[in-house]
């Protein structure tokens, strides 16, 4: 009887044990994954704090921002706001909502502008911004047509110009279709602009 109840103290104990260790691994589990989302939270604190910097920098060049410009970007930024994010969107959009005030957290945006309303510079100012400020990012841009795209009017030379003479920004190598930015081996931005219309016959 007595070796009856030692097996069963040594199973309830491992048991026990077995539990006891499935329970530190998952909090320990639980803690790397809330450090991961904190990093990432604060890592994407900082891209929007840079975001913002850089449409002040806009604002105060020759190339100030008109105020449908200006609607248009906190309009866009609002479907930025889960790249920028990250992995840490997922889990804290009350802590991101304080965070970026008043902007409404949508993945997609329709904006609809009259002519000459500077749309193009609008986008571009925004592309040069956003391809700045994230690591690893790829930005495709579609254009009416071919002068659009990559003419000397064009989106290319839009976002040429913004980098050169609003941020003073060089770095960079560049063709009628994309624009691209290494800053390490670990860190490839790319900005791509296609036509989209039906080319003529």
């Amino acid at each position: 009887m007595d070796d009856i109840k030692k097996i069963y103290l040594y199973h309830q104990r491992n048991a026990f044990s077995k539990a006891e260790t499935l329970v530190r691994y998952k909090t320990r589990l639980e803690h790397f994954r809330i450090q991961r989302e904190s990093n990432s939270l604060e890592n994407g604190n900082m891209i929007w704090r840079n975001i913002l910097s850089l449409l002040d920098k806009i604002d105060a060049s020759h190339m100030a921002r008109s105020a449908p410009q200006r609607d248009f970007h906190r309009t866009a930024l609002s479907a930025c706001i889960p790249i920028v994010y990250g992995k840490s969107y997922k889990y804290n959009q009350d802590v991101i909502q304080n965070i970026v005030g008043n902007v409404s957290l949508k993945k997609m945006i329709l904006n609809i502008a009259a002519r000459r309303a500077g749309k193009t510079t609008a986008a571009a100012m925004l592309a040069a911004i956003l391809i700045l400020s994230i690591p690893n990012l790829t930005i495709s841009v579609v254009s009416p047509n071919k002068r659009s795209a990559g003419g000397n009017n064009g989106f290319i030379s839009k976002i040429d110009e913004i980098l050169r003479t609003v941020f003073k920004f060089t770095n960079f190598e560049k063709n009628e279709e994309r624009i691209q930015i290494t800053m390490n081996s670990n860190d490839t931005r790319k900005l791509l602009s296609f036509p989209g219309g039906v080319p003529e016959k």
